[in-house]
């Protein structure tokens, strides 16, 4: 009966200890995202992910998709962010149908308080991501047979910024979710091969070529990853493995397929020009960028390549410490893991060096944490006794605490460093809420890189299709927006000139435009008066009633 006790009581401890790091990031998650808002004002030199672009135009091409439209963004691809966002929503119309006794269309309930629809996506995102890590820490247990190895492999994500931001609205928050469970498989699949269990458990190379495809069509530049199915055991789990990623591009490419030659022709501009989305000269790269590009890559992320070389090493002199010949040792699963592995990195280093950008360094990050858990699932349990097991532990955690102090917290918002942005967003936001109070019943026309939620309704729209659009026709209130590089207006749907906008103001209607401090009022197609100016360079401009000349009185 005692033995029964213990075994119970050991067991709640377990559970309990499983359950601290899906903990943690939640709530680190909730903090971030209770102090990045509102998100369409976004947040200086922070987590891209947390403004009006991405975030409005992936919750807008969400909700196409839940209305069984095509998105309208194709180039990422995209649509297994898109489908997610999609289920979260219609969650959240459930949840509005029984808060408010009422039935409503989905595009209705989100234009009546984006900002809600938002947090109620990053919070499902959170809780997806949380649940995604707490079975990592029951596959890992189970794996290892070990509760201090699988709490360790637990925090092998969040040993890098993007895992501590599951909120963000964008494509990296669905590489966070498939990221660990891409890690759960992989153990899952190791276990068949130490026990020497070929013939079982045949779905899980299909489940990995599913996991790497859904993160592959949620971000081309997780396409490296497709070299990991290199590293399965057997050609016949091999092949289960390259039928599961290809029917999941498939599937998930479907909703797309009007747009696929868009897709494809985008790649074809970013492979042959030198820039940024397909500027830039004729080429495939430019040496200077690429020298700066590195220097910014090797200062932020570190970390991931010391890992990256240190875990290849551990597993490479297992792998020597027990074959003879150099044949045996290329032959061995771990030896062909490192090499996917490695490969995978230097191809994701490349692209992210020829068109940069922190955020396309998630799936590399994702390839660190794999040979970080094989490092584990081959050394922590099987060689080293218990008490080293739990000194090894204590030391992780607490490393990973004091790099966390030192490099992750003075990021957050609710920290020092941070307190003048946070001032800064207060001031602007009152000043925007009295400018808005002051002038009532007014339309607000926007333009990129304002923080307004109009024009963020606006920007996110307009990226979501046609179908979505023209189901603004006809709505009150008035959404539009002002495209600073076509020089032309969105008006609830429709792109109009601007004596469409000065036919409004000529009808009695009060139409004022928000424009950043570099862009000059000469170059509208309406003509404006200054109104006043804003503290943080923000313009105000009121639209006049007649035509004569361009530009501000």
């Amino acid at each position: 009966m005692d033995d029964v006790k213990t075994f119970e009581m050991n067991r709640s401890i377990s559970t309990g200890l499983l359950l601290t790091v899906p903990v943690f990031c939640f709530v680190v998650g909730h903090i971030l995202l209770r102090s990045y808002e509102p998100i369409y004002f976004g947040f200086t030199n922070l987590a891209f992910g947390y403004d009006y672009d991405p975030s409005y135009a992936y919750l807008f091409n969400g909700a196409a998709v839940a209305e069984l439209h095509s998105p309208g963004i194709v180039v990422h691809p995209g649509t297994t962010s898109f489908i997610l966002i999609a289920c979260y929503l219609r969650l959240y119309q459930a949840w509005n149908w029984i808060s408010t006794a009422g039935q409503q269309n989905l595009l209705t309930i989100i234009l009546s308080d984006p900002e809600a629809a938002l947090r109620f996506v990053s919070r499902a995102n959170m809780v997806l991501f949380a649940f995604c890590v707490l079975w990592l820490g029951f596959v890992a247990k189970q794996a290892l047979r070990n509760t201090e190895a699988a709490l360790l492999i637990q925090t092998l994500p969040i040993l890098y910024a993007e895992f501590v931001r599951p909120g963000m609205i964008g494509a990296e928050a669905t590489l966070m979710v498939f990221g660990v469970l891409l890690l759960s498989l992989f153990l899952l699949e190791w276990t068949v091969y130490r026990d020497d269990t070929l013939d079982k458990k045949r779905w899980l190379p299909f489940a990995i070529g599913l996991c790497i495809a859904a993160m592959l069509v949620a971000k081309i530049t997780s396409a490296p990853l497709l070299l990991l199915l290199g590293a399965i055991e057997s050609r016949r789990r091999l092949l289960l493995g390259v039928a599961g990623a290809v029917a999941g591009i498939v599937l998930l490419l479907l909703p797309i397929l009007p747009g696929l030659l868009a897709m494809a022709n985008w790649y074809v501009e970013l492979a042959t020009h030198t820039g940024q989305y397909g500027s830039g000269s004729t080429g495939v790269l430019e040496w200077g960028t690429v020298k700066g590009n590195a220097s910014r890559l090797l200062k932020n992320y570190w970390l991931t390549g010391l890992l990256l070389v240190a875990a290849s090493v551990i597993v490479a002199s297992s792998v020597r410490a027990s074959h003879n010949s150099f044949k045996e040792r290329m032959s061995d699963w771990r030896s062909r893991f490192v090499i996917a592995a490695l490969g995978a990195s230097l191809l994701l280093t490349a692209l992210v060096l020829k068109h940069f950008g922190f955020r396309y360094f998630v799936p590399c990050v994702i390839v660190s944490s794999l040979l970080l858990g094989l490092c584990i699932f081959l050394h922590f349990s099987e060689l080293l006794p218990r008490s080293s097991r739990r000194a090894i532990l204590a030391g992780s955690l607490a490393c990973y605490a004091v790099w966390f102090a030192a490099f992750r917290a003075p990021e957050l918002p609710t920290s020092l460093s941070q307190r003048d942005e946070i001032q800064r967003r207060s001031k602007f936001m009152q000043s925007m809420a009295s400018l808005k109070a002051e002038l009532p019943n007014s339309i607000w026309i926007g333009a990129y890189d304002v923080h307004d939620v109009n024009y963020a309704v606006a920007f996110g729209i307009g990226y979501a299709g046609e179908r979505i659009a023209r189901q603004m026709a006809g709505r009150s209130p008035l959404v539009a927006s002002y495209n600073r590089w076509n020089n032309k207006f969105w008006l609830n749907g429709e792109w109009v000139p601007g004596q469409v906008i000065t036919e409004l103001v000529r009808r009695g209607k009060s139409v004022f435009m928000l424009l950043p401090n570099d862009l000059s009022p000469q170059s509208l197609d309406v003509q404006v008066q200054l109104e006043r100016e804003l503290f943080d360079g923000t313009h105000v401009y009121r639209v006049m009633d007649h035509l004569d000349g361009k530009g501000s009185n």
